[in-house]
């Protein structure tokens, strides 16, 4: 690591690759800068969030992200992150599952009927109709519909449903989803002194969520981005934002945050990823955005709580949080899903015509 960190020695194997350019001040090459952005906002990448930044750029003679992110990789500062154990397999409804599946009674089973079925007809009920889902994500899925039954099922009696419609003909698997992208020590270091020369933020390290909860929130950036290309270079993930008065730390760390300039002023716009039920949790964030909004008073701070399902209870915990006392006057919150989104940044009045701009903080 010594010799590959000597004086200029960093500066030179960026210009080598192409990721900054020389004349006249050392700087973030065009082709490079969605990769730099994603790997400083995120702290890792991972091959659809590659892909949603090839389809921002639209087509031409750019380099595809994932042959940029490989030379990283070949010089030794990225590493893939595989996690110990046997990787979860991604399922999917076969068009054979999709009649059957179907077919399956909708709303709350009986109180006399068994918790296997419970979870069968959860299952059939969160399955996504395309695209693949991991067993782990279903079991919870499965977990939160059946308690808006007030039933509690079991992971295994999930995963004893999932098999059995794979032996079925139902559910087909698909291939493991390879490991995320990340800076190594040496990496790291490198790119810290490439932001220094750049005048660039340099890549940080990623938050210590779990992988599911990542997930979402990715997922819900590769939607805005898929619908807004200017997003790249200026949304903020997991950004610090002081705020007096919580008594606890000062500050708080929204999932994501990306303002626009809009005819009536400007807006901002709040991600919170909620991946658990914990509804007290919600309420808390929703308290802490308020005091946030309160800094800010010529913005419309608008939250969207992204999950994988409204769920009622976050719909409910959501409407308590919203009626009490004190909110400002341009603040607003939604329960809302990754695919939902867009449209509801258009009912809120972002449209095309909207400008991206940094938050305030």
């Amino acid at each position: 690591m010594g010799e590959a960190l000597r004086r200029g020695a960093t500066l030179r194997t960026a210009l080598r690759i192409g990721l900054v350019e020389a004349a006249p001040r050392p700087a973030i090459s065009g082709e490079w800068w969605p990769v730099w952005w994603a790997l400083g906002e995120f702290g890792w990448l991972d091959d659809a969030l590659l892909d949603s930044l090839d389809r921002c750029q639209g087509p031409g003679s750019r380099v595809p992200s994932l042959r940029l992110v490989r030379r990283l990789y070949r010089i030794g500062w990225l590493v893939r992150d595989r996690p110990p154990g046997r990787p979860a397999r991604p399922v999917r409804v076969t068009p054979q599952g999709l009649e059957v599946i179907g077919e399956i009674p909708a709303g709350a089973p009986a109180w006399t009927v068994s918790n296997s079925e419970v979870a069968r007809r959860a299952l059939a009920a969160v399955l996504p109709v395309r695209g693949w889902a991991e067993v782990p994500s279903l079991c919870r899925l499965v977990a939160e519909a059946a308690a808006c039954w007030n039933r509690l099922v079991r992971d295994a009696d999930v995963r004893a449903a999932v098999q059995e419609w794979r032996n079925a003909g139902w559910l087909t698997d698909g291939a493991p989803v390879p490991g995320r992208w990340l800076l190594n020590p040496l990496g790291r270091r490198s790119a810290r002194s490439i932001a220094n020369a750049t005048g660039t933020a340099p890549p940080r390290r990623p938050r210590q969520q779990d992988e599911e909860h990542d997930r979402l929130l990715t997922n819900t950036v590769r939607r805005l981005l898929a619908v807004r290309p200017g997003l790249v270079g200026v949304v903020r993930i997991a950004r610090r934002c002081p705020v007096a008065g919580l008594g606890g730390p000062g500050w708080i760390v929204p999932d994501a945050a990306v303002g626009f300039r809009c005819e009536d002023g400007d807006r901002v716009l709040v991600i919170e990823a909620e991946r658990h039920g914990r509804y007290d949790g919600l309420v808390r964030h929703i308290r802490q955005l308020r005091q946030l909004a309160e800094f800010c008073p010529a913005e419309t701070m608008q939250v969207a709580v992204v999950c994988s399902r409204r769920t009622p209870g976050r719909l409910a915990a959501l409407s308590d949080a919203l009626a009490e006392p004190g909110i400002p006057y341009r603040f607003q919150a939604v329960v809302t899903t990754p695919v939902l989104l867009p449209r509801q940044l258009l009912d809120w009045g972002i449209d095309g015509d909207a400008v991206p701009i940094p938050p305030p903080w």
